[in-house]
């Protein structure tokens, strides 16, 4: 029997035993009752509630059989309807993921083509499971679950060449279905964002029994104190370096405009000037946000051209010889995209100091964890999460390179979970395009398709298009997204009927029609928990989401959110 059908037998069962215990307690509370009231209109003593009086009210001559036929009656009509109503829902569920592919019209996503693809064919994404039976290799080695389906709950998995973009309303069941057990599934690295504890909370612990766990939390996030310092100049060793670090920043106020206006790009040639002669000078971070206050200093054009950095250094002393409205509108700009950098207790995070382990990006291997965790808003951490996160990715791409195939193996995995508020890499896009050849594989989550475009601009179509699985889930309310939606669903014939009536009597025609296979208010409509995924060369597949609690870690994820 499949699991499904194992799941309605047991929910048959279930409803035989509610249905008897209600049979009881109707019946029961019912003869009490009633032999109260005769006896009371009769004038007789009321029973009192002890057991003798329950005993003799149960037992009441004229009672017992308008009682039980009462209860009986009343609990009946009472499940009839309980039942109607699950047996309406659930045929409105049908209604809305018949129309969809079935579980053989998507073969690429099952759990048995996701094994053979990481260890069959001539470039296998998983070269050390190479020659493995394919029916012998973990789900979890295999690929990332992605859910049962809908109708049959057969497992659905993606590759780990898939790189998958999720677009989900708050309260949609991403944490609890998709990045908790995607986190604690992972055979290699992974990189977990969040502006909630409940991910770190959910997992840290238990990916530090078998890793490495790292947490990058400069705004206490998670309660517990700082155990780590990672230091963003540490990479930074030419102007390009430079120019992707103050990238990060400028993110945080050029929002999704192509290219950015003149403050904004004369500001990030400003940033990137002393960030570069920050670390050519082995200064920690924070000199940054002093010079940015002074900007009369001549520190950092003279550590540039002492560090071999003229370009950098003649552009900084032409920018602060010109006109000082300019000048003042180009450093207060800097000053905004850098507000993170004037709070010491976030500073202390990345400024090396003794004590603490410092995070190199290309130390993370075999199983470790890093979570990374900042606020939303003005002044918070995020464009520190977003640099470490891409230092990361980029110290991932440069071993990838050195490997047979080009791959990583094991995968690294990022679930980036509230990307558009705390961790905005401006080419993700481009990244999208190739980080799954790499081995490398994103989980982004977005709330929405339009806080995608506030911080991609018209890149966000690109990143849609890039992503190979895409995932709509609950909680999508937005018109224009939810029928684009609705179009990459396609259409499908349905039987139609028609009569027309003439002079001599009516004619009845059999015939099709076209319709989508779900409409836009559907896909808005979607019941929490379950999701859309479309992927390159299949239809539409409904899917239902899996909770970590019906996952093999549901103890210890359950032990972890209570302490």
């Amino acid at each position: 029997m499949s699991d499904n059908g194992n799941h309605e037998a047991e929910e048959m069962l279930g409803w035989a035993v509610m249905g008897l215990i209600g049979v009881v307690a109707a019946v029961g509370s019912t003869l009490f009752l009633a032999g109260q009231v005769i006896d009371t209109v009769a004038g007789r003593p009321v029973k009192a509630w002890t057991a003798d009086g329950v005993k003799a009210a149960f037992l009441h001559p004229t009672a017992g059989p308008v009682a039980v036929a009462g209860g009986v009656f009343l609990t009946a009509a009472l499940l009839t309807g309980v039942a109607l109503g699950r047996h309406q829902r659930k045929a409105r569920e049908r209604a809305v993921w018949a129309p969809l592919a079935t579980a053989s019209q998507v073969p690429a996503l099952s759990l048995r083509a996701a094994a053979e693809r990481a260890v069959r064919g001539p470039q296998p994404l998983r070269p050390s499971l190479a020659g493995r039976p394919a029916r012998k290799v973990p789900a979890n080695d295999a690929g990332v679950h992605l859910g049962r389906h809908a109708l049959t709950g057969q497992p659905l998995y993606s590759g780990w060449r898939d790189v998958i973009l999720a677009v989900m309303g708050p309260g949609g069941g991403k944490t609890a279905s998709l990045t908790i057990p995607a986190t604690l599934a992972a055979p290699g690295v992974v990189i977990a964002t969040s502006n909630k504890p409940d991910l770190w909370q959910a997992t840290h612990a238990i990916r530090g029994r078998v890793g490495t766990s790292w947490t990058f939390d400069p705004q206490c996030i998670t309660g517990t104190g700082q155990g780590m310092v990672w230091n963003p100049l540490g990479a930074v060793v030419t102007t390009a370096d430079a120019d992707r670090l103050a990238g990060h920043f400028l993110q945080e106020i050029s929002g999704g405009r192509d290219g950015g206006d003149f403050w904004t790009q004369a500001a990030g040639n400003l940033l990137s000037a002393l960030l570069l002669g920050a670390a050519a000078g082995g200064r920690p971070i924070g000199h940054v946000a002093w010079w940015l206050a002074d900007p009369a200093s001549t520190d950092p054009a003279d550590i540039l051209t002492a560090g071999g950095h003229a370009a950098a250094a003649h552009m900084l002393t032409a920018m602060t010889a010109g006109a000082k409205e300019t000048t003042a509108g180009i450093y207060e700009t800097a000053r905004a995209a850098t507000q993170c950098l004037r709070h010491d207790d976030i500073l202390g995070w990345v400024t090396p100091q003794d004590g603490l382990p410092e995070l190199h990006p290309a130390a993370l291997a075999g199983l470790d964890t890093i979570h990374l965790l900042s606020k939303d808003g003005a002044g918070s951490a995020a464009p520190l999460v977003a640099a470490l996160t891409d230092a990361i990715i980029r110290a991932g791409m440069e071993r990838a390179e050195g490997n047979p195939g080009g791959r990583l193996d094991p995968p690294m995995l990022m679930v980036l979970d509230e990307a558009a508020n705390i961790c905005k890499i401006k080419d993700l896009p481009l990244l999208y395009s190739h980080l799954g050849s790499r081995g490398l594989i994103p989980l982004t989550i977005l709330q929405s398709y339009p806080q995608g475009e506030a911080v991609w601009g018209r890149d966000m179509d690109a990143l849609w298009s890039a992503a190979t699985v895409k995932m709509v889930g609950a909680g999508c309310s937005h018109a224009k997204f939810c029928e684009d939606v609705s179009i990459l669903g396609g259409e499908h014939e349905i039987p139609s009927r028609s009569t027309s009536r003439g002079a001599h009597g009516s004619t009845t025609s059999d015939g099709t029609r076209t319709e989508r296979r779900i409409t836009a208010g559907a896909v808005s409509a979607l019941p929490l928990y379950t999701a859309l995924i479309v992927t390159a060369g299949q239809p539409m597949v409904g899917v239902r989401l899996t909770s970590w609690a019906d996952g093999p870690c549901r103890d210890q994820v359950a032990e972890a959110l209570r302490s």
